[in-house]
């Protein structure tokens, strides 16, 4: 049976008018699906699946399930740090910091166990800022005033040093895998893409262009690397041997491709404000140019730092007040959920 659709009638009050689908106009298409959860939680840095629901990685370093419908719940408390990255490993659900470089596994009901401190000998001034799987191990890129580095987990209490700072660049600041090899989005001053070269070391496969100075999200994609970038908010594509090549400029003043993400075969990009405004959710056309899909209109001064593809629907976590949106594309939509339109807010209405 289709969820009931509501109007607001002269007197202001909502009424029940059919069963039917409901048309969402282009614009209006990010809806919060929970918001803040107290005035402690800030930003929502990164977004996971784990066991068919969605986890959230915040600024104060909670870990928030979504409850599938309107609300978060807190499910780890927070650790005063930075959750940068979530990510399932072996079936169970790691987490990084932005202070201490430490790297947590959730005990899977209310609290984090500390796996891997600090690397010796930065313990207190590093942190880890992206985390990706290779060949069944975990690895981490750090940043921070001992950064640059990228670390393998020993499996069971200790960070491992795999490459040292190279060139001068203090920060990882993303990773993927890509042909069997884990490659780096660097910063902060000279955004270049580093290839580990598996044993001990990274090796440069692609200087800084047009100024494009931090390298803030990796992404592969149609058998290609793409990096998204701060501060110019640009898309750059690896050519394959020794350099980017920009297939996006800047659109919307947006000066921070925070998460690059494939959904449905196209690639979708979560960004930041570069000096006020709104925040956006982007696709690529495939070709030179950036097409926006989404705003924080209703929300401003929110950047959108975190993107994931969810039983066929797009969500997004905010840094200002800690909210998961979910995308709801222009037209008509049935939803897990129905929404009405109250104060040129979507909202999700709770039968």
């Amino acid at each position: 049976m289709s969820n009931p659709v509501y109007r607001k009638n002269a007197a202001g009050d909502w009424i029940r008018v059919r069963n039917c689908r409901h048309l969402i106009q282009p614009g209006d298409n990010l809806v919060v699906v929970a918001p803040r959860l107290d005035i402690s939680y800030f930003s929502v840095f990164t977004l996971c699946i784990f066991n068919d629901k969605i986890y959230g990685g915040t600024y104060p370093g909670g870990l928030l399930e979504w409850n599938g419908t309107d609300a978060w719940v807190e499910v780890a408390p927070p650790l005063g740090n930075i959750i940068y990255k979530l990510l399932v490993f072996n079936n169970k659900l790691y987490a990084t910091t932005g202070l201490y470089g430490r790297l947590y596994e959730w005990n899977g009901t209310d609290d984090w166990i500390l796996v891997a401190p600090g690397y010796v000998p930065f313990p207190d001034s590093s942190s880890i800022q992206a985390l990706v799987i290779f060949n069944d191990k975990l690895y981490g890129g750090s940043g921070g005033d001992t950064g640059g580095r990228l670390y393998e987990w020993n499996g069971t209490d200790a960070w491992v040093l795999v490459a040292p700072i190279f060139n001068g660049q203090e920060d990882i600041y993303s990773l993927c895998v890509f042909n069997d090899k884990i490659y780096g989005g660097t910063g902060p001053a000279s955004g270049r893409l580093f290839e580990w070269n598996g044993v001990d070391s990274w090796v440069q496969v692609a200087p800084m262009l047009n100024g494009q100075s931090q390298i803030a999200s990796l992404c592969v994609f149609n058998g290609k690397i793409y990096g998204g970038t701060r501060w110019g908010g640009r898309l750059l594509e690896w050519n394959g041997v020794n350099a980017w090549v920009q297939v996006a400029p800047t659109l919307n003043g947006q000066g921070i491709i925070n998460c690059l993400q494939e959904i449905n075969s196209e690639l979708f990009a979560s960004t930041g404000i570069m000096a006020g405004g709104n925040s956006y959710v982007f696709k690529w056309n495939g070709i030179d140019a950036w097409t926006e899909v989404a705003n924080t209109v209703t929300y401003p001064q929110s950047d959108l730092l975190s993107l994931i593809e969810y039983h066929s629907n797009i969500y997004a976590g905010s840094s200002n007040r800690c909210l998961l949106f979910e995308l709801i594309i222009g037209g008509w939509k049935r939803t897990r959920g129905v929404y009405h339109k109250k104060d040129g807010v979507w909202k999700r209405v709770i039968l």
